[in-house]
This record gives structure tokens, sequence and C-alpha cells, in this order.
């Protein structure tokens, strides 16, 4: 009983010093200045959503907490919330190699808000379409047709919708068999896995009906997520980008869901792309003889 009570001391200890390390990191003078020069009045709000967010995620706690930071300025450099709720952005934890290696992913709707920005975009949404809705599509226009009742909560696919200001629509709809087939072709962590086109269906209709897993993103835990973002970039690639639209997404097409890498055993690991030059640059100014190199840069899927 003395045992397990030291080894709970200990955990709690190590833990409490493992997020000290990290609130020193983020309020250091170099980090705050440049969230001061990127956010404005709304620095310390994006500080104290950096700290909440180590804080809570245990997975986090075991990564370098200067790499959490540099994740997390991505989403800064964007002006993107970190907050899980809004889905507009994420860092998550995965193994690479068996070290803890955080990542930054956009999310679908934080695409949504980086078009919206160019002042060019009326209307752009995603939806997931039901059983009874999808009436057809027009192969001239390309317009989708999907003003059919809905019969059930079962998923038959997914649409990507925007407007121009100029009038110009476009959509994009990929059925969910076809999503399926995109996830298990283009997703490492789905085409390592032995789960198969048929399954991941299945999981899509069970997360239709009951909710995607609890706490979880990427294919695996909100299949229906993943497929919204997958459409709402296709789509977005026939409108106008601004340049940081178009490293956005250069960089998401980097990344897989971290969640699911840590989550599947035979998923293959992939390093995570240099920190952006700011974040370098504050890194220079604390080298050590102890300090590595960071992995390379990986293409896109």
């Amino acid at each position: 009983m003395e045992q397990n009570r030291t080894t709970a001391v200990t955990q709690v200890t190590k833990k409490q010093e493992v997020i000290l390390a990290f609130n020193k990191v983020v309020n250091g003078g170099y980090i705050q200045n440049q969230l001061t020069n990127i956010m404005g009045k709304n620095a310390g709000s994006f500080t104290s959503s950096m700290i909440e967010l180590f804080s809570q995620d245990s997975g986090l706690q075991e990564c370098d907490p200067k790499a959490v930071v540099m994740e997390a300025m991505k989403a800064a450099s964007l002006r993107l919330p970190l907050a899980r709720s809004l889905g507009r952005a994420y860092v998550l934890p995965f193994k690479n190699k068996g070290v803890a290696t955080p990542t930054f992913i956009i999310g679908w709707r934080g695409l949504c808000d980086l078009a919206i920005r160019t002042g060019q975009y009326e209307t752009i949404n995603a939806v997931c379409v039901y059983k009874g809705e999808f009436k057809g599509q027009d192969k001239l226009s390309g317009f989708i047709d999907i003003s059919g009742n809905r019969e059930s909560n079962e998923v038959v696919g997914y649409l990507g919708y925007f407007k121009l200001v100029t009038g110009f629509i476009k959509m994009v709809y990929m059925d969910v068999s076809q999503m399926a087939h995109y996830g298990k072709t283009y997703a490492p962590t789905l085409k390592f896995s032995k789960i198969t086109e048929d399954e991941l269906i299945k999981k899509a209709q069970e997360q239709s009906e009951h909710g995607p897993q609890a706490g979880a993103i990427g294919w695996f835990g909100d299949f229906n997520a993943m497929a919204l973002k997958t459409v709402v970039r296709k789509v977005l690639s026939w409108g106008p980008m601004s340049i940081e639209m178009q490293q956005a997404i250069a960089q998401d097409e980097d990344y897989t869901s971290a969640e699911e890498i840590r989550n599947e055993d035979n998923a293959a690991a992939k390093p995570v792309v240099n920190a952006s030059q700011m974040i370098q640059d504050a890194e220079a100014t604390e080298v050590t003889e102890q300090q590595k190199s960071a992995p390379a840069e990986q293409p896109p899927i």
C-alpha cells in the first residue's frame, strides 16, 4: 500500500515537473514576442489554450515540451484556435519509432476559415449525405442534387461545396464506398492496417448512428469527419488560394492523423515536418551540445 502511494506521488511530481517545463518554454520572451506579433491582443488567450492543451493530454506530456510548442506555433501562425471542440486545429501525439512526437493537424473547419479570409468565397460547406437525399449528378454542370428526403442515419456520401462572390460554384461528391477506397489507398494508417474497405464503411455507419469514438479523431476515431475534410480539400483545390492556404494544405498532405498512428500498431510512422523558420530561429538562440537536428521533411502522400 505504501509503495503504491509512493509511486502515485512520484508520478504526480513528474507530471508537474513536465508541465512546469512546458510553461517555462511557452512564457519565454521569444515565444511571447512572436505570439504578440501574430495574435496581438489574443496572444494571452492562445498561451492559455496551449497550457490547457498540454496539461490535459498525457500523450503530449511524453513529448519534448519545446517540440509541442513548435507544433502549436504552426496553429498560431495560421491564427487558428487549438481547442478540440472547435475543430479548427489540433496538436496530437504519436509514436515515431517509439518516440512520442507531437504533430500539428488542421481540421476541415480550419481549411474553411482560411478560405473565407481570402474574401473571395461567399459560401463554403461540407455535409454528410444520408440515405434518400442523393438524387443524382448532372455530368455537364457537375451539380449534385441532394434534394431528396432523408430516410435514415445511413451515410451514403460526402459533399464539399463553395460559391465565390463572382457567382462561380463548385461541388465535389464522393460516395461512402469511394471514400473508404480513398482512405485505404492514401492514408498510411489505413493502407498498412488489416481493416477492409467494407469494415471502414461499417465504421462510418456506426459513427453516424452513435457518434465518433470519444476523444478521438482520424479515420479510426471519426471516419466521417476525415471524409468531410477530404471533400473540402478536394473542392478548395478548384478555388482561389491565399499563400497561407497553400502552405496549410501542402503541410496537411504531409501528415496523417496522429490519433490514428498512436492507436494502430501496424501504421507506418512518419517523421514530423520541420518547424517554421520562426521557431527554428528561437531554437537557435538556445543551442547546446545536446541539441539534435530536426527530422527531414517527407514528400506529400
